[in-house]
């Protein structure tokens, strides 16, 4: 056999192997590539994600000291508040001495109404807002003696209107009233009177001979003799 055929058939297997282990190599060296490229990316994504958990601990801090903050301001505003309302509390409980609570006024007359003291005041500025203060007291009291009396209507508003008694009574509801009028009202009420209960009546010339005086231009007199025998009897 010739010897350089058979050193040629020995290289061939020699010549596969090495080709093996040089395909193998490269396998290799490009699996490592791959590695070193996964292990790159993992590495950034790992600074990355580092990098946003820091951030995250960042602003939590911030929020919770933001948190911290509000919470102090809040309890201050509470505390502020709840010394206020002490405070009112305090003032809303304040004892008044018994000396210094007025009584209630007293009264000759039953109590009327708020549209009553007002239509009363109307009349009044229409018969006698030209009259002195006694004056315009003494026309209430003669509508309110006539309710107190047995022998009149019952109420200040059917005094008023009832036929044939006020002849202005048909302006009330143009009547413009003042405080003297509201005031001769209260006084009619509750202060000192000016007439007596059975004065039912005023006029310029007098209503008839049983005169009680005059306040004014106006002469008040007491009831008829036949009136007071009604009502008396």
């Amino acid at each position: 056999m010739d010897r350089g055929l058979t050193a040629r058939a020995a290289r061939r297997p020699l010549r596969r192997e090495t080709a093996a282990w040089q395909r193998a190599a490269v396998g290799l060296l490009a699996v490592a590539t791959v590695g070193n490229m996964i292990l790159g990316w993992l590495y950034l994504k790992q600074k990355q994600y580092t990098a946003d958990l820091e951030d995250a601990y960042a602003s939590s801090e911030s929020t919770r000291e933001a948190a911290v903050i509000a919470c102090g301001r809040l309890a201050q505003k509470c505390q502020e508040l709840e010394a206020e309302i002490a405070l009112g509390t305090e003032r809303m409980h304040v004892v008044v001495p018994a000396e210094a609570v007025e009584p209630t006024p007293y009264s000759r007359y039953a109590p009327i109404t708020v549209d009553e003291r007002e239509t009363l005041a109307r009349l009044v500025w229409l018969e006698a807002r030209g009259e002195p203060a006694e004056g315009q007291q003494a026309v209430a009291e003669v509508v309110l003696n006539r309710v107190a009396a047995d022998n009149f209507p019952d109420s200040v508003e059917e005094v008023i209107f009832q036929k044939r008694q006020f002849a202005p009574a048909a302006l009330i509801p143009d009547a413009e009233p003042t405080e003297a009028q509201y005031q001769a009202v209260d006084a009619a009420l509750y202060g000192e009177p000016v007439l007596p209960m059975d004065v039912v009546y005023f006029s310029v010339a007098g209503e008839n001979d049983n005169v009680w005086g005059t306040i004014g231009g106006h002469v008040f007199c007491y009831q008829y003799g036949w009136e007071a025998e009604k009502c008396c009897s």
